[in-house]
């Protein structure tokens, strides 16, 4: 499927106390055409909302700094995480790269991988739109 998925427990407080679950699943370019994975991600999100209706979905959008920005297949691929945010009344951080992406600075040698300082605005980037939902289910 070309994702890797990660779960965590997180309190308001910062402790592993189960306050709300965050799940993250991270998929990258791995030479699955468009369409299987659009269908692999709509079905992480049906398969989290089965679990939990109550779920607040949170998509990650991602530009691959190695495609050509007004290729075909990379405008596809910008616009699928848009439309699967719409389509599942889904938060979006329209670009985790934000910032990032093409800054040799903020990436290791192979000028696609963030190195240390580039993975700090990577959280910065998802915080911004992850922040407010993890308050308001925080608090609940």
């Amino acid at each position: 499927m070309g994702a890797n998925d990660l779960s965590f427990k997180v309190a308001p407080d910062g402790s592993h106390d189960a306050a709300f679950e965050i799940e993250s699943v991270l998929f990258g370019d791995n030479g699955i055409p468009l369409e299987q994975t659009r269908a692999n991600l709509q079905s992480i999100i049906d398969q989290v909302k089965a679990r939990n209706p109550n779920a607040s979905i949170v998509i990650v959008g991602i530009q691959f700094p190695i495609a050509a920005p007004d290729s075909e297949y990379a405008s596809a691929f910008v616009k699928m995480f848009g439309e699967l945010a719409a389509k599942n009344h889904a938060a979006l951080v329209p670009s985790l790269l934000e910032g990032v992406a093409g800054d040799p600075k903020l990436n290791l040698p192979d000028c696609i991988h963030p190195n240390a300082a580039g993975h700090k605005i990577l959280v910065e980037n998802v915080w911004r739109v992850l922040e407010p939902i993890a308050r308001e289910v925080g608090s609940k």
